[in-house]
């Protein structure tokens, strides 16, 4: 009866929402000790699995955002630094690697004012959100990019306010 019992209880343990803190925990320290020693493909393992654990936690993924970006995987780096950057837009490691992917690959398509939408999402993927108006604002990450006719006419990027509010400044040429 005690096995039973034994077994029951590290069933719960396993399934308690905490007990997933701590693997992931586990995971993200194993992945960035791995990046640290240059061991890129461990690093990969144990980060996305952190992440997949723990999908809420912006420093697990801007980690997995720099391994991606040592395996030359700059499209999955540019979705996981929009990811971390927005989860916490004060974790300045990951406002800082979403500003560099982010003019890398503005700069790389030649994303300007005028740039058609077509043009931009070729440049930066599928938005994570498109807000319908007058003007149409699609969101990446961060950064929020203003088109009208069709054409990007500006952008502005979302910081930390105070308790957890965020601002968003007037938008400007891109």
């Amino acid at each position: 009866m005690k096995i039973v019992n034994s077994a029951f209880l590290l069933i719960i343990i396993l399934f308690l929402p905490g007990c997933t803190a701590v693997k992931s925990s586990v995971h993200f320290n194993k992945g960035t000790q791995c990046l640290e020693d240059g061991n890129i493909q461990e690093a990969r393992i144990h980060l996305e699995k952190a992440c997949e654990l723990e999908p809420r936690l912006s420093r697990y993924h801007n980690n997995l955002a720099c391994v991606y970006i040592k395996l030359g995987e700059i499209k999955k780096a540019w979705d996981q630094s929009r990811q971390a950057a927005y989860l916490d837009t004060r974790n300045e490691e990951a406002v800082f690697t979403f500003k560099s992917l982010l003019e890398l690959l503005t700069s790389s398509y030649n994303i300007k004012n005028g740039s058609t939408r077509e043009e931009v999402e070729i440049a930066f993927g599928e938005p994570d959100m498109i807000i319908d108006g007058s003007e149409k604002i699609l969101r990446y990450g961060i950064c929020f990019l203003l088109f009208k006719e069709e054409k990007l006419i500006g952008k502005s990027m979302m910081f930390a306010g105070g308790e957890n509010t965020w601002s968003l400044p007037l938008f400007e040429p891109f």
